[in-house]
């Protein structure tokens, strides 16, 4: 599984689009469709300042539990 697919996962376990995933975290439309192996650390750290209960060694590696 991609990083983007586990970022899809996640804002469906939330609850929420994944248009408001990428307005929530300030990322451009379309940008998570576009995420595959990696994500730039700008991104990153917007991502994790947005949703500080997600595991960040899960959405990079798929290891563990989606959140803390």
């Amino acid at each position: 599984m991609e990083i983007g697919e586990r970022i899809s996962e996640y804002a469906a376990k939330k609850g929420i689009t994944i248009a408001d995933f990428e307005r929530i975290c300030g990322l451009g439309n379309g940008s998570v469709r576009k995420i595959r192996n990696t994500i730039g650390r700008r991104k990153l750290e917007d991502v994790l300042k947005a949703f500080p209960d997600l595991n960040r060694v899960w959405l990079l590696t798929g290891e563990g539990e989606y959140r803390y």
